[in-house]
């Protein structure tokens, strides 16, 4: 037993090492879930927000023919020209809006795809670690602990037979 008891505290921080890696993924992959989850939101209500613009800018027409109507002036030469620019702008202002929800979206899923690209690295860096803590353990175990195997010599010279 007592053999066994100076391998435990490393085994222990080999096993953090792997919980604390696998701990860091999911975080990042929570933060990945949740930030797709804003861009579908952003794509969603700036198709809301376009499809309302489009009902206010029919109004607007509407508002404007009915105007037109109204004053005795028909719908043709400068009074159709001027319908039909401000239907062109109406119709920027929509799409402006669904750009603008769109770019915010692409930043959702851009920061999603980062949060799991730093998830899947905090992972590998730390099963590495935990794969290099295991072979000082295995190291130890086998040469005895402060064996120096862990720090190897510096070669002194282009002779291998010269070498510690």
């Amino acid at each position: 037993m007592a053999a066994v008891l100076p391998f435990i505290g490393p085994i222990l921080g080999v096993i953090g090492t792997i919980q604390s890696a696998s701990a860091h993924r999911d975080a990042a992959n929570y933060n990945a879930t949740v930030n797709q989850q804003r861009a579908d939101a952003a794509t969603a209500q700036g198709e809301a927000d376009a499809a309302a613009q489009r009902r206010v800018n029919a109004a607007r027409m509407g508002d404007m023919r009915a105007g037109y109507g109204a004053s005795g002036v028909t719908l043709e030469g400068s009074p159709l020209d001027v319908l039909g620019s401000s239907a062109a702008q109406m119709e920027m202002d929509t799409q402006n809006i669904r750009y603008n929800a769109t770019v915010k979206a692409i930043g959702y899923s851009n920061t999603a795809t980062l949060d799991t690209a730093r998830g899947e690295a905090a992972w590998r860096a730390g099963m590495f670690s935990a794969a290099g803590k295991s072979l000082l353990i295995a190291d130890e175990a086998v040469n005895g602990k402060g064996s120096g195997s862990q720090f190897p010599a510096y070669p002194q010279g282009n002779n291998p037979d010269e070498w510690n």
